[in-house]
């Protein structure tokens, strides 16, 4: 079997759902994190093309990072 196939077959290969455990108080979700981080690196490439080409960001932009903050803030807050 070529390497590539053994890949695609364990990544299509169905698998029972394993319960995650629930993270200690005070600590946010991996799945969380992972999705903010994800957020953080689409961020981080629009704002190296708006430096890159000294483009003026676009008014839309503020009122999304402030729904970002606030999801972020809640997130602390809450916990998992």
């Amino acid at each position: 079997m070529q390497p590539v196939d053994f890949g695609r077959a364990q990544l299509l290969a169905e698998r029972p759902v394993r319960a995650r455990h629930r993270a200690a108080p005070g600590h946010l979700d991996p799945l969380f994190l992972a999705h903010l981080s994800r957020i953080g690196n689409n961020l981080n490439q629009i704002a190296r093309r708006l430096n890159e080409f000294k483009i003026v960001p676009p008014s839309a932009l503020e009122p999304l990072l402030e729904a970002i903050r606030e999801i972020i803030r809640k997130a602390s807050a809450d916990g998992p």
